[in-house]
């Protein structure tokens, strides 16, 4: 299980260091994909058969905007020597990741945030909305 938060920066090309508890699960090639809410996604070569089987379970009029947001700017990547990936210009973009960032473990899946959107996001959760969410999965 992906857990935990760190701070990392990304560099003038593009790279960003995983964090050495993610290595293992992400294993040594994994595909980073749009994310949501300003983010980019990492997922297990495991994690990313098992969306792209519940995605193609759709009707093509169900799936296609999923097949088009997920498969438009994944890429599969692999960590260099030094334990670093190098994230694609267009993701990058799209999160607007340079300089500051943050990488999480959100269960089944890694995101690398903006510092400052991270900061916007998860300063935005209120205590309420997470015991109704804690109630309605019987928590």
């Amino acid at each position: 299980m992906l857990l935990g938060t760190y701070r990392h920066s990304i560099d003038e090309k593009g790279r960003i260091s995983v964090p050495a508890k993610f290595r293992t699960d992400l294993g040594d090639r994994f595909v980073i994909s749009n994310g949501l809410d300003g983010c980019i996604f990492l997922f297990p070569k495991t994690e990313w058969e098992r969306l792209d089987q519940a995605i193609r379970s759709l009707s093509f009029k169900e799936s296609r905007q999923l097949t088009r947001y997920f498969y438009s700017n994944a890429a599969e990547v692999e960590i260099d020597a030094q334990g670093r990936i190098c994230i694609p210009p267009v993701l990058r973009e799209l999160a607007n990741l340079k300089g500051a960032s943050v990488v999480i473990g959100a269960s089944n899946r890694v995101e690398i945030w903006n510092l400052k959107n991270w900061q916007n996001v998860s300063s935005s959760v209120e205590q309420d909305d997470i015991i109704d969410l804690l109630d309605k999965i019987n928590f």
